[in-house]
């Protein structure tokens, strides 16, 4: 199965002429050493979880803000759509970091990474009997 997984994201990837799988193996271990730096750094107090959550949104809104400056988007956001960018922007990123941080100092991080190994299989599953979603490998 990842074996299927790696050739789909390598093919992919071959319009770029990069291979996917060193990509692949530093973004799994960039969520790997995550897991274990965050609750090193909270259980030793040398950083709050709400703290952590601050750092971590704030630099990455740097780093957008760096991107859309040297490559602007073509498309422009719309006045009306403003409320709804802000309150997903909220929801999905800020709140979401601080309450994961903020757990991820109460508990284990395999628990953590259990967690997010389980939480698209068990979304799917629900897709797939309540919506009645039809469940594809690839």
């Amino acid at each position: 199965m990842i074996y299927k997984l790696l050739k789909f994201h390598n093919k992919i990837l071959s319009d770029y002429k990069v291979s996917g799988t060193p990509w692949f193996i530093m973004y799994q271990s960039f969520f790997a050493i995550n897991l274990s730096a965050v609750k090193y750094l909270t259980a030793n107090h040398f950083m709050k979880p709400f703290g952590m959550s601050l750092i971590r949104v704030g630099i990455s809104a740097v780093l957008f803000w760096a991107i859309y400056l040297v490559k602007p988007s073509a498309k422009k956001l719309q006045r009306k759509d403003m409320p709804r960018f802000l309150f997903c922007a909220l929801t999905g990123i800020a709140i979401n970091q601080m309450l994961f941080l903020k757990g991820l100092s109460l508990s284990y991080s395999i628990h953590a990474a259990l967690l997010m190994l389980t939480t698209p299989i068990l979304i799917t599953f629900i897709a797939a009997w309540l919506l009645k979603e039809i469940i594809n490998l690839v």
